[in-house]
């Protein structure tokens, strides 16, 4: 609903750190509500024992006490961010909450298998809807409890502040579960009453096991990149910050960055790989302390480090050098007669990188002489006068080819002529005005060149089919001639256009040359403007229906409205009729009115406010 803004709070910005150590890595979320994704604006509720708040369907923008799963919000109030989720996933779904007038919690959830004495983190990302700054400001308190309700930890957002442009913020609280503790109950509470203001955006809401800090590498890799020729000779290295009383180390494969499996017996801070066949492998390390290890639950991961495994290269050359040179191969080695030779290159690991087998010819240098013939302004070889020419060549079998060219240039020729058509006919294939130059042969065999100057009688055109809104024109001007008829039989030199429809015009020059062309005007995708905000339905003649004049040039719009509860008073396919502020033939109370204009055009609906005034 709408909400005035009465009054406003100090802006505060929190950024929590509860631990300084052990926090250093992330594990793999044991909650991680993303809320899921789709293409439909609403996504399906959440489990009603997560919230103690109702699901809301009825329109993009839920009521006080109602939240909703949407994938992006747009017009909500007057005063609400235009949003997606906090990645800018455009189908990405995140939870939006009008906030009940009691203080009431948006999310609770039970996490089972922990581990004691293991450091974990409740985050989540958060956005104060409202762009306008004054009202209630959202107050979250998490909390970590025991199942019996004992409170074993809390943060508070404080008030969270608006911010132009929207960003979303991300809140966590870190916290070490006591001894004998293996389930906790995570809650996000509000604390602030809803009304005037404390609407919010919620989304990926995590609760991981984090660790020391952990850092995975190879010795002289630079990211977490490396290629070897040697499957099995690459050490992994771990720097792992001081934390626990005594790390656990589980070393970790996968083939796809996704899906992980532990290494049997890798269970130290180095690792040195085993990887059977070429391809390519992840790794990363598992650290927790001591006997939880096992658990998923209680470890963390190092960064991710990927190593290539390349087969050694096999090639096979075919190569021919001429007499008195040599072929180098590429381990280095000289050949200077024909022959078959298999060449090895090594890594700095003494892995096989490269294997060659060179299959060697050795050629003969050949002579040759013939005569030639070229047109002016062409080469041969390189050559542009007649006389007698040494080249050496390349020959087909690679060696030098000696060639002598007795060499002759013929001529070019050239002509030129002027010439006049009526518009519609040709010239020698030409049919618009202009130079033509027409490369034709000659006896010789050289290039005869003919310039065409062509003009054409007349030669005009009314443009590309264009568009029109509601309201505009179009003025057609075909240029200066002798006469005009145009479509409705008027004869001026120019037509303005004020309406949809095929236009055609046919001129005759001076040279009583006619020609014609025609012109498509239709209604254009007009940006839709000065939507009126009120109107007057008391039967006096004027403001008594709600227009909208831009929307005659969109025949398959639809326009919906409906009250401030929701229920739907008008509907209409088109909009040749005008609402008259009635709901099947009954007069509407005065007031605040929301409509919901779709232009089917594949952009955002149009939404906003109308109000009746009588």
């Amino acid at each position: 609903m709408y909400k005035s803004l009465y009054f406003l709070l100090p802006v505060m910005i929190v950024s929590l750190s509860v631990c300084a150590q052990c926090t250093g890595s992330m594990g793999t979320p044991i909650i991680n509500e993303t809320f899921g994704s789709g293409l439909n604006q609403f996504g399906p509720a959440i489990p009603n024992a997560s919230t103690t708040m109702q699901y809301w369907s009825a329109t993009a923008c839920p009521e006080d006490g109602y939240y909703s799963i949407l994938n992006y919000t747009s017009g909500c109030f007057g005063e609400w961010h235009t949003l997606t989720d906090h990645t800018g996933d455009q189908n990405g779904y995140f939870m939006v909450i009008d906030a009940s007038f009691q203080p009431s919690d948006f999310f609770v959830q039970t996490v089972n298998g922990l581990c004691d004495g293991t450091t974990y983190q409740f985050a989540a990302w958060i956005i104060n809807m409202f762009q306008v700054r004054g009202g209630i400001y959202p107050d979250i308190t998490f909390s970590i409890e025991k199942t019996d309700g004992t409170v074993l930890n809390t943060y508070d957002t404080g008030p969270i502040d608006i911010t132009v442009p929207a960003k979303w913020q991300q809140f966590s609280m870190n916290f070490k579960t006591p001894p004998g503790i293996t389930s906790v109950v995570i809650r996000m509470h509000n604390n602030a009453p809803g009304g005037q203001g404390n609407d919010l955006g919620l989304d990926d809401i995590t609760f991981t096991p984090i660790g020391p800090k952990t850092t995975i590498s190879v010795n002289g890799a630079n990211g977490g990149f490396y290629q070897t020729q040697c499957g099995n000779k690459t050490t992994l290295v771990s720097a792992v910050e001081t934390c626990y009383a005594k790390n656990g180390y589980q070393w970790q494969i996968s083939t796809d960055n996704n899906t992980w499996n532990n290494i049997q017996g890798a269970n130290n801070a180095a690792y040195t790989t085993n990887m059977p066949v070429p391809g390519k492998y992840y790794y990363r390390l598992a650290i927790a302390e001591g006997d939880n290890l096992g658990n998923a639950s209680c470890s963390a991961n190092s960064n991710v480090f990927e190593i290539d495994y390349l087969p050694p290269l096999t090639q096979l050359l075919r190569a021919a050098i001429c007499n008195g040179d040599a072929y180098t191969t590429p381990s280095g080695k000289k050949i200077t007669t024909a022959g078959t030779v298999i060449d090895t290159l090594t890594n700095a690991n003494g892995c096989d990188s490269l294997i060659t087998t060179v299959n060697l010819t050795v050629n003969q240098k050949v002579f040759s002489s013939l005569s030639a013939a070229i047109c002016q302004g062409q080469a041969y070889s390189g050559h542009t006068k007649s006389g007698t020419y040494t080249d050496t060549l390349t020959a087909a079998n690679g060696c030098d080819s000696i060639r002598t060219v007795n060499l002759t240039v013929e001529p070019e020729s050239f002509s030129a002529l002027n010439a006049s058509i009526c518009n519609g006919d040709s010239y020698l294939g030409y049919k618009k005005g202009g130079t033509y130059a027409d490369t034709l042969t000659a006896a010789n065999g050289c290039d005869s060149i003919r310039t065409i100057n062509l003009t054409v009688n007349p030669e005009f055109t009314l443009g590309p089919d264009r568009t029109i809104c509601s309201g505009d024109s179009i003025l057609l001007s075909p240029g200066t001639f002798s006469s005009y008829l145009w479509q409705d039989n008027t004869t001026k030199p120019y037509y303005t256009v004020t309406a949809t429809g095929t236009y055609w015009v046919k001129i005759t020059d001076q040279n009583g040359c006619s020609a014609s062309d025609t012109v498509i005007i239709r209604y254009g995708a007009c940006l839709i403007t000065n939507i009126p905000n009120t109107f007057t339905p008391n039967g006096d003649g004027v403001n008594d229906t709600w227009r909208i004049g831009m929307l005659q040039g969109y025949p398959q719009c639809s326009v919906f409205i409906y009250s401030r509860w929701g229920q739907q008073v008008f509907k209409s396919i088109g909009y040749a009729n005008p609402w008259d502020g009635t709901n099947k033939g009954k007069k509407l109370p005065v007031g605040t009115y929301y409509y919901i204009i779709d232009l089917h055009n594949n952009t955002h609906p149009i939404s906003g406010f109308v109000t009746i005034v009588r």
